[in-house]
């Protein structure tokens, strides 16, 4: 028997790259984006017309799970971009049964030779550039 599912999060980010690479995709018509996998579910990093995005859709463990994604932009060139997914549940008790999936999104405007780095719950699963 497989791990149950402990629920998802939609979040969206303009810009992206494969969880646990490094590097660049090329661009494919006037969009980049990657595929960056967690252990609640998976994240799109995008990038279009200058601003960079990171969504998707998250699992949650139980109803308090409060996925959120904030993103700092270091000054900079190319620019920095952190994007950090947490649980921003501050519930002492919370009933215990799977909470529904969760979408989450940030977005920046920043250039297209910006180095992203994306956090989830403190992990690295990300660090790269979405430019060719």
């Amino acid at each position: 028997m497989g791990q149950p599912i402990l629920g998802t999060v939609k979040i969206e980010v303009t810009s992206g790259q494969k969880a646990g690479n490094t590097g660049s995709l090329p661009d494919s018509s006037s969009e980049n984006k990657t595929l960056i996998h967690t252990r609640a579910g998976d994240l799109t990093l995008s990038y279009a017309g200058g601003n960079a995005t990171l969504a998707g859709t998250l699992g949650r463990s139980t109803p308090c799970v409060d996925w959120q994604i904030t993103a700092q932009v270091m000054e900079s060139y190319p620019e920095q971009v952190i994007f950090d997914v947490h649980d921003a549940s501050t519930a002492q008790v919370c009933i215990q049964m799977l909470g529904e999936p969760q979408q989450a999104s940030a977005a920046v405007q920043v250039s297209e030779k910006a180095v992203f780095t994306v956090l989830f719950e403190e992990e690295e699963v990300f660090r790269g550039t979405l430019s060719s």
